[in-house]
């Protein structure tokens, strides 16, 4: 075996084992789970017991249609039904994805990078900023779909380059990407993107080389693997009038994200922030902003000529830009991010890390690949030293990054962490619901969660009357719990929305209890029968 080989083999075995050490640490205690966390769970149990594709958190109205799951893709909870129904403890199973899943996207990061460069180290280091690269390292140790959803994109595009390397593609080729291109969209809506991105690309190529039989057979790929997510989104139409029920519990209408925020926020999340503890940002930062100027213009100078004086070698390195291995790539990154600053609102404000989070391990592997590009165009030691170094450093950054974060990664970050677990009106809920009791929150995915109980999500009831609501089963009475949240309106324990959930609730029923927990207001109603 070469020796290379060898560098290349213990490099992916130390950065697997890195990996694995890195994210059990992080998820030592309980795998950090969110509000959609509970929602996939719910549906994943309800499958797993044979009830169905629905949830138990439904609005105050319409109940029926609302517990259709709708919202999201039924992909995620239908692969953790299969192993509920196995018997898998809940977070021995959610442990597991997650950490398979950041194995996973490291290492089909690094065998995509290395079919593209087949560069030893171009490869290993695409496998640490994945690993490293602070967002993503804090979202993939969620339960969340980008377990299942980062790996299988990766996976399409390396299934892509190693199929258009192929003159004649086997029955297993096409059979591989028609179950990426099936899956994809069946975890994440916006996977139709890629499908019909990678679809366009494959199309093209073999029609511009006279390959009609080929083109024919992607074809039928294409479309075959997206008739189970037609039937999915015809079944939400069905059941609920609409193909495809996302939003968020405050609604569509309130104002939109500036261009700016969404710009501002993909730069934070890149930029690295590195400290060799030499005191050169110390002194850079005291320098004049002239001088910073002038450097900066200096450097622009610089390497404009650089760039100008070697630009038929750098038109060379850069020539396999254009492969259809790396188009659908960038394309991809295009409309996906492009889609994002046309529609993106600050109800996902909070989220849009997350929300762009499809699109990081992409923009990663194309700085890496921009970066080998220059080393193939420029042979001599110094650039070649100084591409190195900079990709280096960039490794060492996003690594301080992340490993600033632990602490707080470690201690919970999700609907787990101690501020939710241990909020006080847990304890209360748990020690005086009966099971005739209806329950009715702001923040329905916690206390199913902890509760695991139908909830009734309280969303925009000033514009309901509380004759609208569903009245308990015989015997029950009614649990408001109100936390702050932007789907109700006011602070919750403010006397002003307290003297208005009074007069909102009496045509209907008697408050026989009331207290705060916090910034959580409680009221037990008691509705006639």
């Amino acid at each position: 075996m070469k020796f290379k080989t060898l560098v290349f083999l213990a490099g992916c075995f130390l950065i697997g084992g890195f990996a694995l050490f890195l994210g059990q640490m992080i998820i030592s205690v309980y795998p950090a789970i969110t509000h959609d966390t509970s929602v996939y769970l719910n549906a994943a149990y309800n499958l797993a017991l044979g009830k169905g594709l629905q949830i138990d958190m439904t609005l105050t109205t319409m109940q029926e249609s609302s517990r259709h799951y709708c919202d999201y893709m039924p992909g995620f909870p239908a692969f953790l039904s299969m192993f509920l129904r196995l018997g898998i403890p809940e977070g021995v199973l959610l442990k597991g994805i997650i950490l398979t899943g950041i194995l996973t996207m490291v290492y089909l990061g690094i065998w995509l990078m290395w079919e593209w460069t087949h560069r030893l180290f171009s490869s290993l280091v695409t496998g640490l900023l994945l690993l490293l690269f602070p967002p993503l390292i804090n979202f993939m140790t969620y339960a969340l779909t980008e377990s299942l959803y980062l790996p299988l994109t990766l996976g399409l595009f390396l299934g892509l380059t190693i199929y258009f390397q192929k003159k004649s593609p086997s029955l297993k080729d096409f059979l591989l990407l028609f179950i990426l291109m099936a899956a994809i969209p069946l975890i994440r809506i916006v996977g139709l993107l890629l499908v019909g991105i990678a679809g366009s690309v494959m199309l093209i190529r073999s029609l511009s080389q006279q390959e009609r039989k080929r083109a024919m057979m992607e074809m039928v790929v294409v479309l075959t693997s997206q008739i189970p997510t037609l039937l999915v989104l015809t079944e939400n139409y069905l059941k609920t009038g609409r193909f495809y029920c996302a939003t968020n519990s405050a609604g569509w209408e309130i104002e939109r994200t500036t261009r700016g925020y969404l710009a501002q926020l993909l730069l934070e999340q890149f930029k690295p922030d590195l400290s060799l503890g030499l005191g050169f940002r110390r002194a850079f930062s005291a320098l004049p902003s002239e001088i910073v100027i002038g450097l900066v213009i200096l450097g622009l100078i610089v390497g404009g000529i650089i760039i100008w004086k070697t630009r038929s070698r750098i038109r060379k390195g850069f020539e396999s830009w254009a492969s259809p291995s790396v188009i659908p790539v960038i394309f991809y990154l295009a409309g996906y991010v492009g889609f994002l600053f046309l529609f993106g609102n600050s109800w996902a404000m909070w989220d849009f890390p997350r929300y762009f989070l499809p699109a990081y391990p992409f923009i990663l592997l194309l700085v890496v690949f921009l970066v080998d590009s220059f080393l193939q165009s420029w042979k001599h030691f110094i650039p070649q030293g100084l591409l190195y170094l900079s990709l280096v450093l960039l490794v060492v950054a996003y690594g301080q990054m992340t490993f600033r974060k632990l602490p707080e990664m470690i201690t919970g970050r999700g609907i787990e962490s101690a501020p939710i677990k241990d909020h006080p009106v847990l304890t209360y809920l748990q020690r005086n619901l009966q099971p005739s009791d209806l329950l009715l929150s702001t923040r329905e995915p916690t206390l199913w969660y902890y509760l695991r109980r139908p909830v009734r999500r309280v969303q925009r009831i000033e514009n309901l009357s509380c004759k609208d609501l569903q009245k308990p089963p015989p015997n029950g009475r009614m649990f408001f719990v109100l936390f702050p949240e932007g789907n109700y309106k006011g602070e919750p324990t403010s006397p002003e929305n307290e003297a208005w959930f009074h007069n909102w609730i009496s045509p209907c029923g008697t408050i026989i209890e009331h207290q705060n927990f916090n910034e959580t207001a409680v009221y037990v109603v008691d509705f006639p029968e």
